[in-house]
């Protein structure tokens, strides 16, 4: 069938898909390579969209309506394709980031822990009263005055003896926080 006849008997060439496939088949590889970046995923595309052709009974008008089809159906497979990537590649990177996470919080409890005791240990090891104003100021919350009054000291001691205990932690923990 490569020619078909019109009612005035003028020659018409045929444009069927098998032709037009054999004829621009290294245009469109090309054109799918360009926007996919990739000679496989293009071959890919170019297969589809022809055994999506070939098995639909639609009729063209040209061999120019078909180019222009076939171009627009390579292009819209080269985008879901890249659609399709980037869904992907940020699943994968989720996925990446919650494993991260997962394997990650264990040490940061561990670590924790770890400092929770050291800092215990250190302020158990304060001399008795220092250690007494140290607990009162920062777990129980009181201010310098409150802890002068109640324990019978000035506020200036108050305050010399939080900042010696602050300086011993400081000491101590320094080597396991500042690396």
């Amino acid at each position: 069938m490569e020619a078909i006849h019109t009612q005035k008997n003028q020659r018409v060439e045929s444009f069927t898909p098998e032709k037009i496939y054999r004829q621009y088949y290294p245009n469109f590889v090309s054109f799918a390579c360009y926007l996919t970046g990739s000679n496989l995923h293009g071959e890919d595309i170019v297969q589809d969209v022809f055994e999506i052709l070939c098995k639909q009974s639609s009729v063209f008008v040209s061999e120019q309506a078909l180019l222009k089809y076939i171009y627009r159906a390579i292009y819209n497979r080269g985008i879901d394709l890249i659609r399709h990537r980037q869904i992907c590649s940020r699943y994968e990177e989720n996925i990446l980031e919650e494993e991260k996470r997962k394997n990650i919080l264990p040490i940061y409890d561990i670590l924790y822990k770890e400092l929770r005791t050291m800092v215990k240990k250190r302020i158990e090891a304060l001399p008795p009263r220092c250690r007494e104003i140290f607990i009162r100021k920062y777990r129980e919350e009181q201010s310098n005055p409150e802890i002068s009054e109640s324990l019978g000291l000035s506020v200036k001691t108050v305050e010399n003896q939080v900042f010696i205990a602050r300086v011993a932690l400081r000491k101590y923990l320094d080597t396991y926080l500042c690396s």
